[in-house]
């Protein structure tokens, strides 16, 4: 995991947030001032620690950890 920003969400939170809002990975990556490749590795990233393999996975276990 990488570190906290300055509203206290490591990044690969902020990532899955915007995922919630259904955005592909370029948006993303442009919301967030980062590369699309980072976008993907750090959304892998999250899936690992999900123990998920796709987006809707990963919103219903966000959703359960109470990262909403």
């Amino acid at each position: 995991m990488t570190e906290s920003t300055a509203n206290g969400l490591p990044e690969e939170q902020r990532c899955v947030l915007v995922l919630m809002a259904r955005y592909d990975d370029h948006v993303i990556a442009r919301r967030l001032g980062i590369s699309v490749t980072t976008v993907r590795r750090r959304i892998k990233a999250v899936y690992a620690l999900l123990g998920v393999d796709n987006r809707f996975a990963a919103g219903v276990a966000v959703a359960k950890r109470g990262w909403l």
